[in-house]
């Protein structure tokens, strides 16, 4: 019976046998490489990196590796739960020294996960972002809440508030920023400063 043959997809132009014991005639291309689990020409971005293979990837594409880690777990419990064991005695202290270090420092945390929240959202509505430094804004500030124009009284908390809301188009930068009573802010919500919520007129 005659051997079936095609183009072979990655696009160099040989012809190849259909088999897939021999579908392999060169792994990897610059283009993509073959799976040696599903044996499917695939995109590089759908193989993990690897610094022991020549191309540094793996041989196997992240969908197919990801399966077999399924299944061997399932059928492996045991080893499972030693390897957790060993975890938690060994990298496990630097997960819990962490958050003995988020636990003594809650407000620098803090203010670091609102930072990052800031700039995630603005990112999810393509809104303009540059880096931003809290502490930067406070001292430009000079320590007064630009809604209530309170000082802000050591201990007391506060956060950046955008004064173009990302939610009407601003951006996330410096020039948008202004510090806030963190109930003052909450009060403002997604309104704009031209819009009266504080019963203080702004100057």
């Amino acid at each position: 019976m005659p051997v079936k043959v095609k183009p072979c997809p990655c696009g160099c132009g040989q012809i190849i046998p259909h088999e897939i014991g021999i579908v392999s005639h060169h792994k990897s291309t610059k283009k993509g490489k073959w799976c040696s689990y599903c044996w499917t020409f695939k995109s590089k971005d759908d193989f993990a990196k690897s610094k022991y293979t020549k191309d540094g990837r793996q041989y196997g594409c992240k969908q197919c590796r990801s399966l077999l880690t399924c299944d061997w777990q399932k059928e492996n419990p045991d080893k499972v739960n030693e390897k957790n064991r060993v975890w938690y005695h060994t990298d496990g202290n630097g997960v819990r020294a962490q958050k003995q270090k988020i636990a003594n420092n809650p407000e620098l945390y803090r203010m670091i996960g609102r930072k990052r929240s800031q700039t995630r959202r603005a990112r999810m509505r393509n809104a303009f972002v540059e880096y931003v430094d809290p502490q930067i804004v406070f001292e430009r500030d000079e320590a007064i809440c630009q809604l209530c124009l309170e000082p802000i009284e050591p201990g007391e908390k506060w956060e950046l508030d955008h004064i173009v809301p990302l939610s009407k188009g601003g951006s996330h930068t410096e020039a948008n920023t202004q510090i806030a009573h963190l109930e003052c802010n909450r009060v403002k919500g997604k309104d704009t400063l031209d819009v009266l919520v504080m019963g203080v007129p702004r100057s």
